[in-house]
């Protein structure tokens, strides 16, 4: 059994290493997220809308090819969490040597399925105004970056995030991205405004990419000298094909909204282009979102994964800290993403076409799809440290294809928001049947008027956000809205949420708040808050 000195004293290091992740990453997706909106912006002021439709099209194509890897790469990093935390040097090189053989063979899989795409893909599409060569050329320039990452370093990135270095990548990424960007931004200026140009910048940033890879894998190999590949018996066959199964759901259901946009231009014919070009602004900002909650969630991880006791649940008393931690972050999440986006959306790229681009039923519903998949991090965080891909893959079969047959089905009727309902809808059910299996099966003493109390905290701001919403376009002008404006209302929406965040939380989770107030060293200078913090209870076990 771990004890509470042993956990302490190993997660003085894990905490200052998952604030540094936190940080960089907060960072280098910031970073990221300016870029790829003023790429966007460049896009389609020079290139035009269709241009950016089909850029995001394919973009989303060639990210679904991810799904070849089959989560084997995060499945890896839980695996590796006890031997580096306990230095037994053998058994690391053991994983990482199978890890190689396996993202070896991925590799070559995803090198087929690029070629095939490229030869296929271009007939399912009825767009007349772009050339089948223009769209190939599009997938192999998005495409060879992650071919690359899968033959050769992949196995790198996966150590280092099993060793609470997650942040030295993201420093490496951050410089790059600055260097790439900028290059790529200058040759939309130089260059004319036709379509084959758009590949010169994409290029450009897919030719760094590859360079971040090689980059990561030479420092590996010099920080971590006992490293090397040997021969072992170690299988990953049915970690990886157990994995496989929520990769799979995950990768096809973020990705495949778009092909089925794209496919549903046999109906709509070119006029899906420009619904996918507004669609793609929404959900780029929403995917930004995701993906820094998401990278808060894995800086936190290793506190879990490295001190579990793999045969003992663990304690509610603990988990339910991290627990509301992550209502409040969605609550936050959402408030902020459906006040702020319509009216950034409009004012940045929709000036010529602002009903368009100011598109209520669209923020909400893709508020509701980040939120949905933001607020089952915590559980699944917890499922993967305890290793339980094969007992929980039916569950991601069925949101699978829940999501599928919805999306086919509504895409004909209502388009961009009928693919997003069908999201929402699967992953209302994915978040009740992982959490039914958490407080099953790994979690003891569960507190279900605390789940209730968080729950009906983040409801209830959810409708506030909402009427909010509702408010401000009944009363203001989106058509007239300049930068100043903008800058108002993103201040005002960040300064009333965090108020009523606290507000909200005060009155219906009062103890949970003042437990996580106590961290705060300024506030435990008074002996109220200095009490609490000493009397808490975080027991893993």
């Amino acid at each position: 059994m771990l004890t509470n000195n042993k956990i302490n004293n190993h997660s003085n290091q894990v905490i200052k290493n998952s604030i540094k992740i936190a940080i960089t990453s907060l960072i280098l997706r910031v970073l990221s997220a300016f870029f790829a909106f003023l790429l966007i912006f460049l896009y389609i002021t020079k290139f035009g809308d269709s241009v950016n439709g089909i850029v995001r099209s394919t973009a989303q194509l060639v990210g679904l090819f991810g799904v070849v890897d089959g989560g084997i790469g995060a499945a890896v990093v839980y695996k590796l969490y006890i031997p580096l935390r306990n230095k037994n040097y053998q058994l690391v090189n053991e994983i990482f040597s199978a890890s190689a053989k396996v993202f070896r063979k991925i590799g070559y899989l995803y090198m087929v399925i690029l070629l095939m795409s490229i030869s296929f893909y271009p007939f399912a599409l009825n767009i007349t105004i772009f050339s089948n060569w223009y769209i190939r050329a599009l997938i192999l320039a998005l495409g060879v970056p992650s071919m690359f990452a899968y033959m050769f370093t992949s196995k790198y990135s996966v150590l280092l995030s099993s060793d609470q270095k997650l942040y030295k990548t993201y420093i490496i990424n951050i410089f790059y991205t600055l260097i790439s960007n900028m290059i790529a931004i200058s040759m939309i200026f130089i260059f004319p405004n036709k379509p084959w140009y758009v590949l010169i910048p994409i290029l450009i940033n897919s030719g760094f990419r590859i360079l971040i890879n090689f980059t990561i894998m030479f420092y590996v190999k010099k920080h971590y000298p006992w490293l090397k590949k040997i021969k072992t018996t170690i299988n990953l066959h049915n970690l990886f094909m157990n994995s496989f199964i929520h990769r799979l759901s995950i990768i096809l259901i973020f990705y495949f909204d778009d092909i089925i946009l794209s496919i549903s231009s046999y109906k709509f014919g070119n006029e899906i282009l420009i619904i996918l070009s507004i669609y793609s602004l929404y959900i780029s900002i929403a995917s930004t979102l995701r993906i820094l909650f998401r990278d808060i969630i894995l800086s936190s991880n290793a506190s879990i994964g490295q001190n579990i006791n793999l045969n003992k649940k663990i304690n509610f008393t603990f988990f339910k800290y991290y627990e509301f931690l992550t209502f409040v972050v969605v609550a936050f999440v959402f408030m902020n993403y459906v006040i702020i986006a319509p009216f950034f959306i409009t004012t940045i790229f929709g000036q010529n076409h602002p009903k368009q681009y100011f598109d209520i039923t669209l923020t909400i519903l893709s508020g509701l799809m980040l939120g949905l998949f933001l607020i089952r991090h915590h559980y699944w965080a917890l499922i993967k440290s305890y290793g339980h891909f094969k007992e929980t893959r039916n569950h991601a079969i069925i949101e699978l294809v829940i999501n599928l047959i919805l999306s086919i089905i509504l895409v004909w009727f209502y388009k961009a928001d009928g693919v997003i309902f069908a999201t929402i809808i699967s992953f209302v059910y994915r978040f009740i049947v992982i959490r039914r299996y958490c407080v099953k099966n790994l979690l003891k003493n569960y507190d279900l008027k605390i789940f209730i109390k968080n729950l009906l905290m983040l409801i209830s701001l959810i409708l506030v956000s909402i009427f909010g919403l509702l408010y401000l376009n009944r009363y203001i002008n989106y058509e007239n809205i300049n930068f100043i404006n903008l800058f108002w209302i993103g201040f005002g929406s960040v300064s009333l949420t965090t108020v009523l965040i606290v507000l909200f939380n005060l009155l219906i989770n009062f103890k949970s708040s003042m437990v996580l107030l106590s961290y705060f060293k300024f506030l435990r200078k008074y002996d109220y808050f200095k009490k609490i913090y000493q009397n808490k209870n975080i027991s893993l076990q």
